[in-house]
């Protein structure tokens, strides 16, 4: 799936034992490897010039007072919106 300069967003989804709290982190693909894209920590994300024909992908951990757990997308390409 592309996404034309789109703003991508996120849901936690459905998880087990009642998560407290939920957290985001937005990766690019780099080569072989997958990197965290600074300051992209939110549902939303918007991709840069820098995501420009690249694959990307979300990490949502979450987390409840038994411990966190963590869930990754599929990848999708992105064209820049900005």
């Amino acid at each position: 799936m592309r996404r034309d300069g789109r703003a991508l967003r996120a849901r936690p989804g459905e998880w087990l034992n009642q998560p407290t709290r939920y957290e985001f982190q937005w990766q690019r693909r780099s080569g072989r490897r997958w990197i965290n894209i600074r300051g992209a920590t939110r549902a939303r994300y918007v991709p840069t010039k820098r995501d420009a024909g690249r694959r990307l992908r979300i990490t949502v951990l979450a987390a409840n007072p038994d411990g966190t757990t963590a869930a990754t997308s599929a990848a999708v390409s992105a064209r820049a919106n900005r």
